[in-house]
């Protein structure tokens, strides 16, 4: 009975308290919305790259600038290193909750060092003309600074010499020589990188709509407690405005005694 007792306090103090079933709710929904919304764009990453067939460096010279390409290869050694053995790198700080004085917890971006790479591939290179591509997944990732009072743990990660890459982009002319203005980097095959969208499509939906269906829960369970809210006030006030009638009809009795003893 006292377990009982104490289950049933717990649900209604903490599970089925309005606060903890609204942040429930916007938790969420914001959170299955982003899963439901991001399911298609992986689908449709995947779908991109089976289209796009790996290019071969005697290909890339014959295409025409525009042509939407796919390079898989390895870093070049003769990329230029631009922080001890990193070709490209983004640095990163860990924010705690503690130092945001917030909830969350994240690797916040510090500084970022994308320049043009050149890229091996089975028959000769290709290279990497831009500079603000961006990073689907690094190949390396290195820890710089353990975490401190005042400062959150620091980290590198990126691209050296000999690393998988495979990017997506289009052709470009650059110093007279076909090139790629690539998209993104990743750190794998095109298979590996087909395997991963496709994996992250599928749990994306289930994922997404579980959290979804929390949601409506949580909101239903928000909505039957301020209903609840709502009558207990209602039912409150109505008993304060009946005070003054009960109050004068418990006075009356005692008037009729009062006035029976006078009579008397």
């Amino acid at each position: 009975m006292r377990l009982r007792h104490l289950a049933r306090a717990f649900i209604e103090r903490i599970v089925l308290n309005p606060v903890t079933l609204l942040c429930v709710a916007m938790l969420s929904g914001l959170v299955g919305g982003v899963l439901l919304y991001d399911a298609p764009a992986y689908a449709a990453r995947a779908a991109r790259a089976e289209r796009l067939q790996s290019v071969s460096a005697a290909s890339l010279t014959d295409s025409a600038p525009g042509r939407e390409v796919l390079l898989e290869g390895q870093v070049s050694a003769r990329t230029p290193a631009v922080y001890r053995a990193f070709v490209a790198y983004v640095r990163e700080e860990y924010r705690s909750r503690f130092m945001l004085g917030g909830d969350s917890q994240h690797w916040e971006e510090a500084e970022r060092v994308t320049p043009p790479l050149v890229v091996a591939l089975p028959d000769g290179e290709a290279r990497i003309a831009n500079d603000n591509y961006l990073f689907d997944t690094t190949a390396f990732t290195m820890r710089e600074a353990e975490p401190t009072l005042t400062k959150g743990a620091i980290q590198s990660r990126g691209y050296r010499a000999g690393d998988p890459a495979l990017a997506v982009g289009t052709v470009v002319v650059d110093g007279g020589e076909r090139a790629v203005a690539a998209e993104f980097l990743y750190a794998g095959s095109r298979a590996a990188y087909i395997a991963e969208m496709r994996r992250l499509a599928r749990q994306s939906l289930p994922i997404g709509g579980a959290l979804l269906l929390i949601c409506v829960v949580s909101t239903a369970g928000l909505v039957w407690q301020v209903r609840r809210f709502l009558r207990e006030v209602a039912a409150e006030q109505a008993a304060v405005a009946a005070m003054p009638a009960l109050q004068a009809a418990r006075k009356r009795p005692r008037q009729r005694a009062k006035s029976a003893r006078r009579l008397k």
